[in-house]
């Protein structure tokens, strides 16, 4: 029985020598790793704050982009000068969604009102004047008219009755 105690405890010292040589062996290799990253880093982070520096440079003088709707085209081509903004008024094409706006003011703009933009960028603003409002007007109307059209021809078709007949009795037999 003595003699197994000694080839447990010879066991269990070989066993921890092997066990702290391959700790050893590990700090040693991560002590490496850190002395590369130690001289790499800084590297790295000087450019990383280079590539910064020069993105907050180009970008120090933005600034958000006014709201523009509704401001009649003058107030709003003061806006845009102010600003140092290049710009071009567009005038839209007639649409149903023109008929319930004002003449000759901003619809539109791109880009939106908010948007971080630079010095001399360019801004489309879009506007409608009489003509194009009147345009749309009659188009909502005419869109109106063609579904009371359409729903008449649906009440004529429910009661049974064909709309390009004509009804019976009328004395054309």
């Amino acid at each position: 029985m003595a003699n197994s105690k000694r080839s447990t405890t010879g066991g269990l010292k070989k066993l921890a020598g092997k066990t702290f040589n391959v700790a050893d062996k590990l700090l040693t290799g991560a002590g490496a790793v850190a002395d590369a990253i130690g001289k790499v880093a800084p590297s790295v982070v000087d450019e990383g704050a280079k590539v910064i520096d020069a993105h907050l440079d180009k970008h120090k003088k933005d600034f958000k982009m006014p709201g523009l709707i509704d401001l009649p085209l003058a107030e709003a081509e003061r806006v845009m000068h102010f600003y140092h903004l290049q710009y071009s008024l567009i005038q839209v094409t007639p649409a149903e969604k023109y008929a319930g706006r004002r003449a000759n003011v901003v619809l539109d703009t791109t880009p939106k009102a908010n948007a971080k933009v630079a010095p001399n960028s360019f801004v489309r603003a879009e506007y409608a004047d009489e003509d194009t409002i009147e345009a749309s007007r009659q188009l909502l109307a005419s869109r109106h008219a063609e579904k009371k059209d359409g729903e008449g021809k649906q009440a004529r078709a429910a009661a049974g009755a064909r709309p390009d007949c004509r009804p019976p009795g009328d004395g054309h037999s």
